[in-house]
């Protein structure tokens, strides 16, 4: 549980991954869903990560405009309950599949999904972290609040509930 994780040292958080269909689950559900389970952050907890990935959106008839019109409603509603909520995403799949648009998503942090040609407990790539330049558009602002790295893919099936390998 959470509180185990924190008396472990360990930072946790809630990650959202929103689907998209129209005739399922609206995403201001989704996120409603997430906060009833999830219920406030601990101190120490990292934000709220929302996924913004075409993996969590069904997108083969689907606009840029309306893929990030989506996220951006489940984004409202985990904002006005947590007040901060980080953005995981890649510049390749902001780019690509959200048309590397301005968002408020930018108003939280990108935790920024690179790719990684390495093997787990290796050291990153030295080209790991983006430059500037190359992250998606809303966090290229002066004033945005910055940007996590991704460096692993690591086993959690040992961890209850995980049966896979899963961004660390």
């Amino acid at each position: 549980d959470r509180h185990n994780a924190q008396a472990a040292g360990l930072r946790v958080g809630a990650y959202l991954i929103v689907g998209y269909d129209p005739a399922g689950p609206s995403p201001e559900l989704q996120a409603k869903t997430l906060i009833k389970a999830y219920g406030a952050r601990l101190p120490n907890e990292l934000p709220v990560a929302l996924d913004a990935e075409t993996n969590s959106l069904d997108h083969s008839a689907v606009t840029d405009a309306a893929r990030l019109a989506w996220l951006e409603r489940a984004y409202d509603v985990l904002r006005a309950y947590y007040g901060i909520v980080m953005t995981y995403t890649s510049a390749n799949q902001w780019q690509e599949n959200f048309g590397d648009k301005d968002s408020r998503l930018g108003d939280g942090p990108l935790w920024v999904k690179v790719p990684y040609p390495w093997k787990e407990h290796n050291p990153p790539h030295p080209e790991a972290c983006p430059p500037v330049g190359a992250l998606p558009r809303p966090w290229r602002r002066s004033d945005s609040p910055g940007a996590w790295l991704q460096q692993y893919q690591g086993d959690a099936r040992p961890v209850p509930g995980f049966s896979a390998t899963v961004d660390l």
